[in-house]
């Protein structure tokens, strides 16, 4: 007699070398490439990645991985740079505005002086010259002069101001075309 036994056994063994076959089939593909996201948040990954493709670059030139990491490094080092560049001009406005605050002072007491010197001569002025009317012209001459005075300190610190925001637009615009990676043609 038939081992019923035997007679499952074709049937067990062709499915059995059917599963291990697509066993073997699913463990050898590779893994799908890391994206640019995975690596903009992963620098573990990133930094690793980078020195896998450093050193091998033949191979790197067709890895999207590396292209991924690549790209994702450039990007943390442009955000870094910006951040780098903010802190600075921030830090150059304090001092700026600071300098201005010192220079507008520094005229303020001039133009202060130079009014109460100015007005001391006047006074000295006026009580020589009982009922003279230049005496009292000589005061609103100098009210003049010293407002004058007052008034080129504040027209040159709007003008540093200016410059400042002149300055630091010209900085942006020249920062913002150099940082940007150009593509590179390979002949």
């Amino acid at each position: 007699m038939k081992d019923p036994t035997n007679a499952l056994a074709p049937c067990a063994r062709g499915r059995l070398i059917v599963a291990a076959a697509v066993a073997v089939a699913s463990a050898c593909s590779p893994p799908p490439p890391r994206s640019y996201d995975f690596f903009l948040n992963d620098s573990i990954a990133r930094d690793g990645t980078l020195a896998r493709c450093d050193r091998d670059p033949v191979a790197a030139q067709t890895d999207i991985e590396c292209a991924n990491a690549r790209r994702a490094a450039l990007a943390v080092q442009l955000e870094e740079e910006r951040a780098r560049r903010e802190a600075l001009e921030r830090e150059s406005a304090a001092k700026i505005e600071a300098l201005r605050r010192a220079f507008e002072a520094q005229r303020a007491r001039e133009a202060a002086e130079a009014l109460s010197m100015a007005g001391s001569t006047s006074a000295a002025e006026l009580d020589t010259a009982e009922g003279d009317t230049n005496a009292v012209e000589v005061i609103d001459i100098d009210a003049d002069i010293a407002s004058t005075a007052v008034q080129s300190v504040a027209d040159v610190g709007a003008a540093a101001t200016v410059d400042a925001e002149d300055e630091h637009d010209r900085a942006e615009s020249s920062a913002s075309d150099s940082a940007v990676p150009r593509p590179f043609k390979v002949d």
